[in-house]
């Protein structure tokens, strides 16, 4: 019998934190759905945690080619009228795929997300992140920037197969974010505004990589550059600011570098500010893809 949603799990470390992440899975109060554990080329053995589950968990091996190709590897194989995206370091609530379902199904959505926090599990300290502008037409504000957590998303399977949809594999950061602006050029998003799920904060954490998000936003305007028509001016002017600092920050990344790239990042990141809320006021969002909390 087919499953209402398909929940895709990528695993390359972190034998322990896929354990609670699996656990999270499990003692969701909403229970019609299978999981697919894509093993992306781990070296940890993880055979008693398929034993403890005893065939409720669909296991796929591959070579390690990035949590991209992982993820499409998973929606190649699910079956579910939707699908759900889980890290394997990364925590759900208990009521997290009942709230998001009975949301979309009541509104029709093709995808939806939920709010999140940011959660640093040695302290116990948790920091709710502000979604609260993030639903309905994002077309736009997916080029500057969207808090959107790839746990906290949920799409419609036959869509994405329909529109041949897929993350880029050529890519091991951002490969989300592309992801999320090729559906929002297509169908607007549903929003359930409510924290369900912890995102685990630790060193590796992409996001405060200033480096890194000089990179990306240097090859979004290579992208703007080569012909998006539909793209604003002011936000090609933001990425060409990223662009510039990519090419000053070439070469082996130094926590000195980093530190200064941090400093120079307070400029396009302040713009970025101000232009989404222009946006926002903009896009007239429609409330009719919120959920609030």
């Amino acid at each position: 019998m087919q499953k209402k949603v398909s929940i895709i799990i990528p695993f390359y470390s972190g034998k322990e934190w896929l354990k609670k992440a699996l656990e999270s899975v499990f003692n969701q109060t909403f229970k019609d759905f299978e999981v697919i554990l894509v093993n992306d080329g781990s070296k940890e053995n993880i055979s008693d945690i398929l034993n403890q589950y005893d065939g409720r968990i669909n296991y796929f091996e591959q070579v390690n080619q990035g949590p991209a190709a992982a993820r499409n590897l998973g929606i190649s194989k699910a079956t579910g009228k939707y699908i759900a995206f889980e890290d394997s370091d990364d925590i759900w609530l208990p009521e997290k795929l009942e709230k998001q379902v009975e949301f979309m199904e009541y509104k029709g959505l093709t995808w939806s997300h939920t709010g999140f926090n940011y959660w640093w599990p040695e302290s116990g300290n948790l920091r709710a992140i502000d979604v609260s502008n993030i639903y309905g037409d994002i077309y736009l504000q997916c080029y500057i920037s969207i808090k959107i957590a790839t746990p906290c998303v949920m799409i419609n399977r036959e869509f994405l197969m329909k529109e041949n949809l897929c993350f880029p594999e050529d890519k091991r950061n951002g490969e989300d974010s592309d992801m999320w602006s090729s559906i929002a050029k297509l169908q607007p998003i549903g929003l359930v505004q409510e924290p369900l799920v912890n995102i685990r904060m630790r060193g590796t954490n992409s996001y405060s990589h200033a480096i890194e998000r000089f990179k990306i936003g240097a090859e979004a305007y290579k992208k703007l550059k080569a012909g998006a028509k539909d793209i604003p001016k002011g936000i090609v002017r933001i990425k060409r600011i990223y662009y510039f600092y990519a090419k000053w920050f070439k070469g082996k990344v130094t926590p000195l570098k980093e530190f200064v790239a941090k400093c120079l990042w307070t400029l396009p990141y302040a713009i970025e500010r101000v232009y989404v809320k222009k946006l926002i006021r903009m896009s007239n969002k429609d409330e009719r893809f919120i959920l609030r909390y």
